[in-house]
C-alpha cells in the first residue's frame, strides 16, 4: 500500500500501530525491523525518520477472546524497537487508554507527542520535551530493588521523575516467580525503589505489566514512562 507513494517528497514516517499483531509479539520486533527498513528503501534514504505509537491500555482477556498480557509482549517488543532502530521514537500511551475501549479517546494527546518527536529531531525547535524516560537497570541492596533510568532532552527542570503521583502497578518477584504488589518510592537520585515484605529475596520487577493499565509514572514534564520488567521469564 505505501509503493504508489514511492517518487513523491517525504520527511519521514509518523505510525500508528493495530491491534492484529497482539498474538505475534515474539515476532514483533523483527517484522517491525523489516518494515522500516523496507520503507526506507523505497525511498532510498536509510536515515528517514520512523515515530509510531505505544499499544494502548486495553483489557483484551475481558472483551477480546484472547489471554491476558499479550499487548504487554507487544509493548515490550516496541520498546526494544524503538532503541534498535536509529532515528526512531516510541510515543508512550499508558495515560490515553480506557480498558474497555480499545481505540484510546485522547487522540490529540497522542498527536501532540508525535508532533513533538518531529519538531524536535527533524525541524530544530528547542526545549521541548519529547521522549519519556526509559528503565535502564536494576540492582539488590538490602532486599530493595533500585531501578535506574535514563531520561532525554535538555530542559533538566523536567528531567527527573514526578515524586507527587501515588505509584501503583510495581510488582516484585523471587525465583518462585510469584509476583506481589510492591511499595515504592521515588529518591531523591532520581532512582526508584522498590519492595514488599512478601518476597524474601527479590529476583524481578515489574512495572504495568498488564493489559490494561492506568499509568502512574511520569516525568515532571508529564511525559509516563513505559511498562516494563527486569526478567525475561516466558508468559
Amino acid at each position: 500500500m505505501i509503493h504508489p507513494f514511492k517518487n513523491y517528497g517525504i520527511k519521514g514516517f509518523i505510525w500508528y500501530q493495530g491491534e492484529g499483531n497482539r498474538k505475534n509479539a515474539h515476532f514483533y520486533k523483527d517484522y517491525m525491523v523489516s518494515l522500516v527498513t523496507s520503507w526506507r528503501n523505497q525511498w532510498q534514504n536509510k536515515s528517514l525518520p520512523f515515530y509510531f505509537v505505544e499499544i494502548a491500555p486495553f483489557s483484551y482477556e475481558n472483551n477480546k477472546d484472547t489471554k491476558a498480557i499479550k499487548a504487554n509482549l507487544v509493548r515490550e517488543a516496541q520498546s526494544l524497537a524503538a532503541n534498535e532502530i536509529p532515528n526512531a521514537g516510541m510515543v508512550v500511551t499508558t495515560d490515553v487508554g480506557k480498558c474497555n475501549e480499545i481505540h484510546p479517546p485522547e487522540k490529540q494527546v497522542i498527536a501532540k507527542r508525535l508532533a513533538n518527536w518531529a519538531l524536535t529531531k527533524q525541524y530544530g525547535y528547542n526545549g521541548i520535551v519529547y521522549r519519556s524516560p526509559e528503565y535502564n537497570s536494576f540492582k539488590i541492596k538490602d532486599n530493595k530493588a533500585i531501578l535506574t533510568f535514563n531520561f532525554f532532552g535538555e530542559n533538566k527542570d523536567n528531567l527527573s521523575l514526578d515524586s507527587d503521583r501515588e505509584l501503583k502497578n510495581f510488582e516484585i518477584a523471587g525465583a518462585d516467580q510469584v509476583f506481589y504488589s510492591a511499595e515504592v518510592k521515588i529518591n531523591k537520585d532520581q532512582t526508584i525503589t522498590v519492595f514488599s515484605d512478601q518476597v524474601k529475596e527479590i529476583v524481578a520487577v515489574r512495572y504495568g505489566f498488564i493489559d490494561c493499565l492506568e499509568g502512574s509514572l511520569f516525568s515532571k514534564a508529564g511525559l509516563p514512562v513505559s511498562p516494563f520488567r527486569t526478567d525475561d521469564w516466558s508468559e
